[in-house]
């Protein structure tokens, strides 16, 4: 039979699993977070590149002033987009680094009350073969002195 402490160690290793659990969630959502902030950017980036090469072309084969400020807009406007999700990435990577402390709290605690537990039934085992030891040998006793009364 289960020790009550033993039992409620195992229950507290069992929630301080499930607390882990939750946070490895927590830090694999930001981390998709961020590649998808990154994502996001990359293909701004990308758009603001061919955007200016087109430009470039249209100013090499026909210059149209009015055309050209509008791409030039359009340039600043995809800049401001991709410095708003350079701040976002970082307030995630920011995020991350906390939710990385919290993972790595909640492991310590977890392998904490795992040493506890385990701790707790080698010792419960500890005792239960000390005292069939105990049990044997006077067992053994009693029947050597059973023999030595019936011996002549």
């Amino acid at each position: 039979m289960i020790s009550r402490r033993m039992r409620r160690l195992q229950n507290l290793a069992r929630l301080r699993k499930q607390e882990e659990d939750a946070r490895v969630l927590e830090l694999s959502a930001v981390r998709r977070d961020i590649a998808a902030a990154e994502r996001q950017r990359d293909e701004i980036g990308a758009m603001q590149r061919s955007m200016l090469e087109g430009a470039a072309e249209r100013a090499r084969s026909q210059f149209n002033a009015d055309e050209m400020q509008r791409f030039y807009l359009f340039e600043r406007h995809l800049s401001n987009v991709a410095t708003d999700a350079d701040a976002a990435i970082q307030e995630m990577r920011t995020v991350e680094a906390e939710r990385l402390e919290d993972l790595q709290l909640a492991n310590r605690r977890k392998r904490t009350m795992e040493r506890l537990a385990e701790n707790a039934a080698t010792a419960r085992q500890t005792a239960i073969s000390e005292s069939e030891r105990k049990l044997i040998d006077e067992v053994a006793v009693n029947r050597n002195a059973a023999r030595r009364k019936l011996a002549p």
